[in-house]
């Protein structure tokens, strides 16, 4: 009697195909659903739908031009319901992103432009209503930082705040010894508006010492030629003024022009008590 063949092997053959060809089956379906699918979450503005079903249609098949309009549309909108949420980092590259695969480029890409001008705008009203951290918080949570423009902004934005700070704490150093025209100097390079107002207090006591420096000046020019005119005398108030806006209009800071105008006059400078004065 002879043995008939194993069937097991046959069966399970037959029925990995038919799982195979089932699978394909339900996969050409799928594939052949995505375009409708996708037209339907753009239409019901499901954006993160759309996107994903752009995704994996375009992992598939080229995107016809219709459902490339499709997914910038989606794009669009997301890109522009990220910036309305405060989603900077989002915006600007799902912006990019657009720029990268839009029919027109040069329109998303004026968007993209628009939006990290006025980014670079916030961060420097920031800036300059003394927030420093805040503006530098800014530069990173939009990730404007990670790119040339926002590293060389929050590197100009680090070095000027140094700068201002270095200028008021020279100030209130010169002002404790009370070297008024070297201090106001110093405050008159401050360029930064938070920095100015912080140096309004110093800059009043600096002007009244100044003023009061110079009625002395005039009193004792009012004692008489001889007097004035004389070894250890002041030299004259009104020259001396004069010289010192002259040279201040040469590009001398306030107190290098009242150390050059007074030495002009065959002076020299004299530190006595709280004032600043010229004399032979």
């Amino acid at each position: 009697m002879a043995l008939r063949p194993p069937r097991l092997p046959w069966l399970w053959l037959s029925g990995t195909l038919g799982v195979l060809l089932l699978g394909l089956a339900g996969l050409g379906l799928w594939q052949q659903r995505l375009p409708q699918r996708l037209r339907n979450a753009a239409q019901a503005g499901q954006l993160g739908a759309c996107l994903r079903l752009g995704r994996q249609l375009g992992a598939l098949q080229p995107l016809r031009p219709q459902e490339q309009a499709l997914v910038e549309t989606c794009l669009r909108r997301q890109a522009q319901l990220s910036w309305d949420q405060g989603r900077w980092w989002a915006a600007l590259d799902q912006q990019r992103r657009l720029v990268s695969r839009s029919a027109n480029p040069l329109a998303e890409n004026r968007q993209l432009q628009h939006w990290r001008q006025q980014l670079k705008q916030w961060v420097m009203q920031r800036f300059q209503r003394g927030e420093l951290n805040q503006a530098f918080s800014l530069l990173s949570s939009s990730g404007e930082n990670r790119f040339p423009e926002g590293q060389a902004l929050q590197e100009a934005l680090r070095e000027n705040w140094a700068f201002n700070r270095f200028l008021f704490e020279k100030a209130q150093t010169a002002v404790a010894k009370k070297q008024w025209w070297e201090a106001l100097d110093q405050l008159n390079q401050l360029d930064h508006p938070w920095w100015k107002t912080q140096a309004v207090p110093l800059r009043r006591q600096v002007d009244i010492a100044i003023a009061a420096l110079r009625l002395r000046q005039e009193d004792h020019n009012s004692h008489g030629p001889a007097h004035s005119s004389g070894p250890g005398g002041p030299v004259d108030p009104q020259r001396l003024d004069g010289l010192v806006r002259r040279y201040m209009g040469q590009g001398l800071g306030d107190w290098a022009a009242f150390q050059a105008a007074c030495k002009e006059l065959g002076g020299k400078v004299v530190e006595e008590g709280p004032e600043s004065d010229c004399r032979r």
